[in-house]
Order: structure tokens, then sequence, then C-alpha cells
């Protein structure tokens, strides 16, 4: 039988065990614990719609590779989330809403023409 006590502790040790979580057991702090112990946005897909908010797609989107915004509910797929997502792997473009694909490709453009401004030629 799996009881919250079970099922925190293999939370803990690897977040993806929320997969086998029954849904009566999923409760927000089991599920920020489930991103802290995962590669983060991954884990998105074994969360109940429900408990999705802006917060947890920021949080688990911001460190992990973009190309997981393919999990991140569309009605969460804002700019700065889509943003960060493409600048931490342009193939998340393919999961950028077409109405602010422009505006995201632009950001991350002006972000890594303004970078590479500070680059300096080798001098000889």
């Amino acid at each position: 039988m799996r009881t919250l006590e079970l099922c925190t502790i293999a939370v803990e040790e690897n977040g993806y065990a929320l997969e086998y979580v029954p849904k009566k057991l999923k409760s927000m702090e089991l599920c920020l614990l489930a991103i802290e112990t995962s590669d983060k946005a991954g884990v998105l897909r074994y969360i109940p719609k429900k408990l999705i908010n802006l917060e947890l797609c920021r949080m688990s989107i911001s460190s992990t590779s973009g190309y997981f915004l393919k999990d991140v509910p569309k009605r969460f797929r804002t700019i700065e989330i889509c943003t960060i997502a493409v600048k931490n792997n342009p193939l998340a473009l393919e999961f950028v809403p077409e109405s602010i694909l422009l505006s995201v490709a632009s950001t991350v453009i002006e972000e890594l023409h303004f970078s590479a401004s500070f680059l300096k030629p080798d001098s000889q």
C-alpha cells in the first residue's frame, strides 16, 4: 500500500517517482519536492493539471533543458517562460505558441547580440 510517507521518501530520492504516486496523495508540496529532486520540467507531466500554476512552471523550466517546454501547459507558455526555455535550448522554439514566437525569438537574439558585444577579437 502506498502511503504519503512512503511516496514522499520515493519522491525525495527521485522526483520522477511522482508518476507512481496516487492522485489523491499528490499535493502542491509533494509536487514541488518532485521538481526540486528531478530535472525539473520533465516531471510536470506527472503533476495534476489543477495544481500547475505559473510559478511552478517558472521554477520547473528555469534551469533545465528548454526542450521540456513541451510539458508546460499551453496556457502557461508566456513570453517569459518561453524565452527562458529557448535560451536553454533553441529546439524549444518548436513549442512556443505562434502568437508570441516572433517576440521570443527577437528577445533571445537581442540578448545573444548583447552578450556577443563583450567579445573582442584577439589582438595580434
